[in-house]
């Protein structure tokens, strides 16, 4: 179903700000609290909302239910460079540290102070790059 424009430009700036609040939310907690895990996962949240503002701008259709970002770049049928595709499957697990609290065990270990505070600077990137490319639909 096509949305009218009045819901498009809802949806969007629904998501592009839901997307700076997370990002908002991911620099505070890692700088304040150095907590990692929910710091990254709020990355990813951040940046799964600026990709479902696109996708409803692109297709005048409500963001699809996934949480899988890679998923989300095919289906904006965007080109990602070799770098990017490989911090966005890194992200991608993100996602399971703030869904799945018997998967934090596991991934805790890799997740460091340092490796948090890289993520966070290529996540801030890959924003930027969304931005451009959501202003440009």
């Amino acid at each position: 179903m096509q949305l009218d424009d009045k819901k498009v430009t809802q949806l969007v700036e629904y998501w592009v700000q839901g997307s700076a609040e997370d990002l908002e939310s991911a620099e505070s907690i890692l700088g304040s609290a150095s907590k990692v895990g929910p710091a990254l996962f709020y990355l990813h949240l951040s940046i799964e909302k600026a990709l479902k503002a696109a996708y409803v701008k692109k297709y005048r259709d409500h963001a699809p239910y996934t949480h899988n970002l890679p998923a989300l770049v095919e289906r904006l049928e965007w080109l990602l460079q070799p770098g990017q595709i490989e911090d966005l499957g890194e992200m991608n697990q993100f996602n399971t540290i703030g869904r799945y609290p018997d998967q934090k065990a596991k991934i805790r270990e890799k997740f460091t102070q340092a490796y948090a505070a890289n993520y966070l600077a290529k996540g801030r990137e890959l924003l930027k790059w969304i931005h451009l490319n959501l202003a440009g639909l």
